[in-house]
Parts: structure tokens; sequence; C-alpha cells
């Protein structure tokens, strides 16, 4: 995993390179996964979509 991540890094020239993952047991069962939204963020994005995304949502006030 961590040389595809890097190969990918390499190709497109990004300075961050991050996956989703897939739970799998031992007899090949997929028990859970997180699929990564989208594959390649620029610009704006990375500060918008990305960060937004890998840290959560903002704070919300319930009053």
């Amino acid at each position: 995993m961590a040389e595809k991540l890097l190969q990918t890094l390499v190709i497109q020239q990004a300075d961050i390179c991050y996956s989703g993952f897939l739970d799998v047991s031992i007899n090949g069962e997929e028990r859970a996964g997180v699929p990564p939204e989208k594959l390649i963020y620029s610009g704006d994005e990375i500060m918008t979509d990305f960060i937004g995304e890998a840290l959560g949502a903002e704070p919300q006030q319930y009053c």
C-alpha cells in the first residue's frame, strides 16, 4: 500500500497522498470500508474540501 501511495505521489507530482481503507477478514470477506470521496484535489480544494473532509465538520453549537 505504501508503495502505491508513493508511486501516486511521484506520478501526480503531489504534495499529499491518502487513501480510504477496506477491512477484510482472513477468509476474504469484506467487513467495512471507507473509500476516498475524491481522488485528486488541487488549488483551493485542498483547504476547503480535502482538509475539511480529513478533519471533519466544524463543531456545532446546540442551545
